[in-house]
């Protein structure tokens, strides 16, 4: 008894100081577990369900390393399994950046996001410095050779109505913009702009057409039922429709600016003009049209003015208010005032020319 006491005494500090590895074989290789890299006493516990224990060498299959993964199909999805949202964060929970509705699809980003709409953006900023561009998208072009005719758009919007017999009674927006003041608003905006679009030419070359803004309405049905009752290529409304005032109410309004030392050959605040094509008609055309203004629930209008226009003497060389420019019997208003019909120079002195043109 005592031999075997001191033999087990003996063998302990050796028991203690061995290191020990698991090894594991499927009779072709073997794989050894250690614990060479331990600085502490670790606990490992095996969950209570079959599965496959994973390396660092085998994670990349298996879940979205830090670094990223090559991936491929089945193994290139992220996301739940059920209807429960997918978030990305920032900064703690509280701090969700991004956000897939996980019945719905839709995206919600920015600092308070919500997918309340298909692809929703939101920013509250309190701070007296914001940030001057709330969503910004550059598209750089750096072609290296000849780019074929067509059209390169920095942002599409497609807004289709299809499959469907259903009839729409609200208003389909390709792009609708708010700029809104709200009721807590108590300082005052200087300028607002719901829709502000700038080309900026600053190449040393000819660049033959510039449109900041362009509306086209395209009615290309292949029968006769394709109708567009009121089609307008640009429209402009003011409407009044609180209980305070508008000074100045513009429906369209044109400003042309030569800022430098630079020249425009012609300026028109306002041009328009009309073709018909291919044997189609236009019953009734018209580059200029006023319509009286509708009086409704006790509506008034006090000072009425189809066309005004204000003395123009910034010509050097002419002032011409009214020019109808027919090759035989002109009509001209003059900056001056003096009224001339049938030439194209009123008679000295005189405030109203008339020449007639009729043959017998």
């Amino acid at each position: 008894m005592r031999r075997l006491l001191v033999f087990a005494f003996l063998m302990l500090p050796v028991l203690g100081l061995a290191q020990h590895t698991l090894q594991l074989d499927n009779s072709t290789y073997y794989g050894i577990i250690d614990a060479s890299l331990l600085t502490a006493n670790r606990s490992y516990q095996l969950p209570d369900a079959s599965g496959t224990l994973v390396t660092s060498g085998s994670l990349g299959g298996i879940v979205w390393m830090l670094g990223g993964n090559t991936a491929s199909a089945p193994n290139n999805q992220l996301g739940t399994l059920d209807a429960d949202d997918l978030n990305f964060i920032t900064g703690g929970l509280a701090n969700t950046r991004m956000v897939i509705d996980g019945t719905t699809g839709y995206i919600g980003m920015g600092s308070t996001a919500t997918a309340t709409y298909p692809l929703n953006i939101e920013h509250t900023n309190t701070t007296a410095t914001p940030p001057t561009i709330g969503a910004n998208i550059t598209y750089e072009l750096q072609p290296s050779g000849v780019v074929a005719a067509g059209t390169l758009d920095a942002l599409h919007v497609n807004a289709t109505v299809t499959n469907s017999s259903a009839n729409i009674g609200g208003v389909l927006d390709g792009i609708r913009t708010v700029v809104a003041t709200d009721a807590t608003y108590t300082g005052v905006l200087g300028y607002a702009q719901g829709h502000n679009s700038n080309i900026e030419h600053d190449a040393l070359s000819t660049l033959p057409n510039a449109d900041a803004s362009i509306g086209s309405v395209y009615n290309q049905g292949a029968g006769a039922a394709n109708i567009i009752t009121n089609a307008r290529g640009a429209a402009g409304q003011v409407w009044n429709s609180g209980l305070g005032s508008v000074t100045n109410a513009f429906g369209h309004w044109s400003r042309l600016v030569n800022f430098n030392t630079g020249s425009i050959t012609n300026a028109y605040g306002y041009y328009s003009d009309m073709f018909s094509y291919n044997g189609g008609n236009i019953a009734n055309a018209y580059l200029f049209f006023g319509a009286n203004p509708g009086l409704s629930a006790g509506g008034t209008v006090t000072n009425l003015t189809g066309l005004y226009l204000q003395q123009l003497t910034a010509g050097t060389a002419t002032n011409t208010a009214i020019r109808y420019a027919h090759a035989t019997s002109p009509f001209i208003v003059t900056g001056a005032g003096d009224v001339v019909a049938g030439t194209t120079a009123p008679s000295n002195g005189a405030k109203l020319t008339t020449v007639s043109t009729a043959t017998a």
